[in-house]
């Protein structure tokens, strides 16, 4: 059985079906619907010479019948009376412009006494080939319903059946609707440059704040759209399935939102695979598991044609269980979409830039689908324009919210722009990153919606092929749409196409009135930008009519030409049609700019009471339409009333005490002005509207207004805690009561304490010269511990953290502070030797003592403590009982990432540690979530930041999911006084720093390694002694000098390979690192990751660096290339390449021979050498490789040394002679090998006190 479906969806095709129900005496229209429902009606034309239509319908013959139905001609005289007053009446032009006819032409005709329906079969004339006597058979029934389809879509067939061809006879009177302006399907590049305003590009960020712009998109800024844009689509469209069709669209929108929020971005990559990749994987029979992930990458290729559309092909690089690289190509939309939509940020940011764009353009897509935040375009294939059209949903970037998320994704892409498409319809040039953008968003939303759409149960049957379209439905490859069908979209869509087809765009002007406001309606070149036309407040009807001359066209003025001139003047009869038809759509929006065409042009006066509905809910949605509301000044920056708080100093004197402040005074303020109660409650009479205050406009939000009365009048008092935020952040928020704290004078001066920096001499005797930046942040931390605040510094890598730490050590010695109470610092292992050496270094005066190792002990009296004690962070999670024993003066927690997670062992222990102050350091404070932040800080400054949950949903919250710049500035401000964070980005501190940062990085041998180390070194010496008792015997014998000298060699080789590796050594293979320098390796390699920095690593051995390529690849997940001498120069280059252009390659090991000269890797800078070859010349070019020209950052040296070994001895030998005339660049190591064996005994000996417990 026929689907039923509803006929004469126009009030004029619904004209057509009643007239033809009155004449319809023997029932056969039902029978005739039926039979053009299941497809009888094989053809119906209108055949112009014949002014009649002729039909084929299918019935029991072979052949078809032949149909014919014409209506009776008018004549002439009728007919010049009709046309006559079309022609003169601009509005029912504009809507026969459109393709729709207005009930005012039908009254026209029943003054005329003529019959635009038949009222009787003797009206019409029809004829039918079948054998069926009666008047109106069915076949002819069939005919009556396929034209009342085309009817609904042409109303100018109506007249074509009368013999009266509408659009030719209004040519004839000067009215030529073909060559007016009117609504079309725009083209990929036109729709790009349209819905941009062909803007020319934000200023281009460097890459790095690009990056930092990508990844940190204020979503929480999008407010819903969906009803506003759903009010602007027609209820139904004259088109099958068309009949609900704004009802269908709202089950559109609901269901995309629901599966959309059900497929957000998985934040464990482990889901990722296994729900999204999987599937896709297993078709293309490649199989894996989680240690896939390691090798995992994506790339991404898209292409903007102006024929096919936007199209993409994704690419998913993996290794296989077996090892074996393998290639998933994806090149369905959605599919793409899906991968790129769930993907893990910590993938794409280490992707190629531009995945990485397209990964966050996906998920700005999803978040405007989800607020139905977007608006509906047709475009056309460039060569096919008779084509089924592209339906793509494009952002709404005329909303104000959407407008400023897509600017700063347009300027986080920008350097990235020309990556995004492969090949692109968009012109280089001015605006190119801006359209790009564009596209690329369009892209996305449309293949999300295809993603989503198919899964819409509400919607499996629809039949409706521009709600088929809209859910981006796959079609017939070249479907031919007919003209009819392309006109009914465009009217269904045409509030959305106001903005973007015109040659110009709607203006609407408004200015000031005593009684409320004036409103008129004129057209602006699109060249001229609204926002630079001054609108007079003193302008009258004639608005900017001196702007215009006898040869103005709407393009030469840089003003607006009003409707009136527009109606008046031949000049613009272009234009005219146009821009009433877009007038009365508008009417849609806002009924009351009926008045402006209705007097010819005039303008409209809107009372102060409808202010606000003008204000804040049609003006938006005219602008989100296309149309420049200009308004004045007063009202663009319109107030309302806001709470003020008065915040004054308590009885208190510290700043962090619960008597630090007093209570809180409430009140009402309009700008500047403070109101009294009784102003307060003579506005609260009006409330809901925009009202007159002085000179300036103010709204009175009822809810808001009532709040702020009842805050005025209970004057709540906020926590202690809730005022030291408002003090510091200047602004008070909680459960919706927002308010501006004004603080006093006395509040200010402690604000001032506790923010600035007050220059303090770094000690006398401190055996070190501080940066400008080293000595702040020296006079930071004495600042914060005279206070008596904990502090966080939390400085970028290689910035010199300990050396400020140790000036504050060694001042509050010199200050007498360490006298009652001592100094713990508690430091990772691998960390522990640097501290002592440095201290020694900078600060000797300071008393040093290790709690560590196996014969650790700690004096019973504080008074027998040193100075300060150093200790781990094992040793403190275990004995913290005994720790908590001592009054600490400053606890120090060096690596305070390691305190990230609030429930750990070793965070637990650090806040039951009994200390007067707190420091903590960390160059990366947040390594994966900002509830990090909360636990370090929660140890440095307790209950600064309230509970994690108050936290989780002040702060984190906020900006990690929604990314909210004003809760980041909030956070930022609050955390201020307790935080120092310099990055070596900062302009202020790039030019403090040193290009290139040698750090000596002292390493401990573990257990094992000491005991191979003794072994080893005691066997060769027993070697050596009997070679010298040799030489002795023969003084002469060269051979035996020779071979001790050989010997020696062999030595420094074992000592070498030993401190490397005991598995080098021993020839062994072992998964896991085995050595207190590779700890030492993962330590530096996890930061250089997290601060975005690559890493070279060399060493002499090959053994050593294929180790090395197993282990990093066990820890990371990615096996870094390793050049040495056997990698061939085709190998080499491939390896050079990938890792300068590839941001997933985070390190890459050299062999020192093959790879110290004659390199280019300025994407590294970090370099760690580890293992020495104690010869300058040869580490200097190793370093070179990156510290180059065209390295763009600081590059960071780490010089290996294991501690308490020959390599310590040889390093400070060096560093001692290393000007003297015999110990010369090209010495090397051979001097060692003159050595005598005592002397070799003294240098090669273990100090126990280095082995790691």
């Amino acid at each position: 059985m026929a689907k039923r479906r509803t006929f004469g969806n126009t009030w004029w095709g619904k004209q057509w079906l009643d007239a033809l129900s009155n004449v319809d005496f023997d029932n056969r229209l039902p029978r005739g619907r039926s039979y053009y429902n299941t497809g009888h009606v094989v053809s119906c034309e209108w055949i112009s010479h014949e002014d009649r239509v002729e039909a084929l319908v299918s019935g029991f013959a072979y052949y078809p019948y032949e149909i014919k139905i014409a209506l009776p001609k008018w004549g002439r005289e009728k007919e010049k009376l009709l046309l006559d007053a079309i022609a003169q009446n601009p509005s029912l032009v504009a809507e026969l412009l459109e393709g729709t006819l207005s009930p005012s032409v039908a009254d026209i005709c029943q003054g005329l006494s003529l019959e635009l329906f038949p009222r009787s079969w003797r009206e019409m004339r029809t004829s039918c080939s079948c054998p069926d006597s009666a008047r109106i058979c069915k076949h002819i029934a069939a005919v009556f319903y396929c034209m009342a389809d085309h009817i609904d879509a042409d109303p100018f067939l109506i007249f074509k059946l009368h013999g009266l061809d509408l659009q030719s006879e209004l040519k004839n009177r000067g009215v030529d609707l073909k060559s007016a302006t009117t609504s079309r399907p725009l083209r990929l590049a036109e729709l790009a440059a349209a819905a941009t305003e062909s803007r020319p590009d934000p200023v281009e960020l460097d890459e790095p704040s690009a990056l930092s712009e990508l990844r940190s998109l204020p979503y929480a800024t999008l407010e819903p759209l969906r009803e506003t844009i759903l009010s602007l689509f027609p209820e139904s469209l004259p088109m099958p399935g068309g009949e609900a069709f704004r009802s269908d669209l709202r089950k559109l929108f609901t269901g995309v939102e629901k599966e959309l929020r059900r497929r957000i971005s998985y934040s464990d990559a482990s889901d990722w695979l296994g729900y999204c990749l999987s599937s896709h994987l297993f078709q293309k029979k490649i199989t894996v598991d989680e240690s896939a992930l390691a090798s995992l990458s994506v790339s991404v290729k898209a292409v903007c044609d102006a024929d096919e559309g936007l199209s993409a092909e994704l690419a998913v690089h993996v290794r296989d269980t077996a090892g074996k690289a393998r290639r998933l190509t994806l090149t369905d939309s959605s599919d793409i979409f899906e991968v790129l939509l769930t993907m893990p940020v910590v993938y794409a940011q280490e992707s190629a830039p531009e995945v990485e764009c397209w990964r966050e353009i996906t998920q700005l897509a999803a978040r405007l689908l989800m607020n139905s935040a977007v608006v509906p375009a047709l475009v056309v294939p460039q060569n096919n324009p008779q084509a089924v059209p592209f339906f793509m949903w494009t952002p709404a970037v005329r909303n104000r919210h959407v407008a400023q998320l897509v600017e700063q994704l347009t300027r986080a892409c920008q350097p990235y722009a020309n990556r995004l498409f492969s090949s692109t319809v968009v012109p280089s040039g001015e605006g190119f990153a801006r359209q790009t953008v564009f596209l690329a968003l369009t892209a996305a939303l449309c293949a999300l919606m295809k993603l989503v759409a198919g899964d819409i149960k509400a919607l499996a049957d629809t039949r409706s092929l521009l709600l088929l379209l809209a859910m981006q439905t796959p079609l017939p490859k070249n479907h031919l749409l007919p003209e009819s069908m392309l006109k009914t979209m465009l009217r269904g869509l045409r509030a959305f196409l106001l903005g973007n087809v015109y040659p110009w765009r709607p203006v609407l002007t408004v200015r000031t009135h005593p009684d409320g406001i004036k409103i008129n309606y004129g057209i602006l070149g699109r060249e001229v930008d609204p926002a630079q036309v001054d609108v007079s407040e003193e302008s009258d009807g004639s608005l900017f009519d001196n702007e215009t001359t006898s040869q103005t066209t709407v393009f030469s003025t840089k003003r607006p030409v009003m409707l009136k001139r527009l109606l008046k003047e031949s000049r613009f009869q272009n234009e005219r049609f146009a821009a009433v038809s877009v007038l009365k759509t508008l009417t849609s929006a806002y009924p009351s700019l009926n008045r402006i065409e209705a007097t010819g042009g005039s303008p409209v006066t809107v009372e102060r009471s409808e202010l606000k509905d003008f204000l804040f809910e049609v003006a938006p949605v005219l602008t989100l339409l296309g149309v420049a509301v200009m308004l004045p000044e007063r009202l663009k920056n319109l107030l309302k009333p806001r709470l003020v708080a008065h915040l004054d100093a308590g009885t208190g004197k510290s700043f962090l005490g619960k008597d630090a402040f007093s209570r809180f005074d409430w009140r009402v303020a309009v700008g500047d002005r403070e109101l009294t109660k009784e102003e307060l409650a003579e506005l609260a009479k009006h409330v809901g509207e925009v009202v007159q205050v002085g000179d300036d406009f103010v709204y009175l939000d009822p809810t808001e207004l009532a709040r702020m009365a009842e805050t005025v009048d209970k004057q709540p008092q906020p926590t202690y805690l809730e005022k030291m935020r408002a003090a510091l952040m200047g602004n008070y928020e909680n459960k919706g009561r927002q308010a501006e704290v004004l603080v006093s004078d006395e509040i200010r001066k402690r604000l001032k304490r506790l923010t600035e920096i007050d220059e303090i001499s770094p000690p006398e005797n401190l055996h070190a010269t501080l940066r400008p930046y080293q000595a702040r942040g020296f006079s930071w931390l004495m600042k914060n511990l005279r206070l008596g605040i904990g502090a966080l510094i939390a400085d970028d890598m290689g910035l010199g953290k300990t050396l400020q730490v140790i000036a504050t050590l060694l001042q509050l010695k010199n200050d007498g502070e360490l006298t009652k109470a001592k100094a713990l610092v508690v430091v990772p292992t691998t960390l522990m030797t640097n501290w002592q050496r440095e201290i020694a270094k900078f600060a000797p005066s300071l008393s040093v003592g290790i709690y560590h190792g196996t014969s650790r002990v700690l004096p019973e009296a504080v008074k027998d403590l040193p100075d300060v004690t150093l200790t781990t962070y094992g040793l403190m999670r275990r004995e913290t009982e005994k720790l908590a024993g001592y009054k600490w003066r400053l606890l120090v927690l060096d690596e305070a990432q390691a305190v990230k997670n609030a429930t750990s062992g070793q965070s637990v222990a650090a806040k039951s540690l009994n200390a007067s102050q707190t420091i903590a350091m960390t160059g990366t404070p947040v390594e994966n979530r900002l509830s990090e932040y909360w636990s370090i800080l929660e140890t440095v400054q307790p209950r600064l930041l309230g509970s994690l949950k108050d936290f989780t949903e002040t702060f984190a919250a906020p900006i990690e999911t929604d990314h909210s710049e004003s809760t980041a500035e909030a956070f930022r401000r609050l955390t201020a006084p307790f935080m120092l964070r310099r990055l070596k980005s900062d302009k202020s501190i790039i030019a403090d720093l040193p290009e290139r940062n040698t750090v000596d990085q002292f390493t401990n041998l573990t257990a094992e390694q000491a005991a191979l180390y003794s072994k080893v070194l005691e066997a060769h010496m027993k070697k050596l002694k009997k070679l010298e008792e040799k030489a002795v015997e023969d003084p002469q014998g060269t051979d035996i000098r020779t071979i001790r000298r050989g010997e020696v060699l062999k030595l420094i080789t074992s000592m070498k390979q030993i401190c490397n590796s005991p598995s080098q050594y021993l020839k062994t293979e072992t998964a896991t690192p085995d050595s207190g320098k590779a700890a030492a390796l993962f330590d530096i390699l996890g930061h250089c990751r997290e601060a975005g920095r690559k890493v070279l690593i060399f060493t002499q051995y090959r053994e050593m660096g294929e180790r090395l390529q197993t282990w990093i690849e066990k820890a990371t997940g990615h096996r870094p290339d390793f050049l040495h001498g056997g990698v061939s120069v085709k190998t080499r280059q491939v390896m050079v390449d990938r890792f300068q252009t590839d941001r997933s390659v985070h390190a890459m090991i050299i062999s020192l021979k093959a790879g110290g000269t004659g390199l280019n890797l300025t994407a590294a800078s970090c370099v760690v050498h580890y293992d020495l070859w104690w010869n300058p010349a040869v580490e200097a070019q190793a370093t070179d490789r990156a510290y180059r020209i065209g390295q763009r950052r600081d590059v960071l040296v780490y010089r290996f040394v294991t501690a308490g070994t020959f390599e310590e001895r040889i390093n400070e030998m060096l560093m001692e002679k290393r000007n003297l005339a015999d110990l010369t660049v090209a010495t090397g190591e051979t001097w060692i090998g003159e050595l005598s064996a005592a002397e070799l005994q003294s240098l090669f000996t273990l100090d126990p006190k280095s082995i790691a417990a």
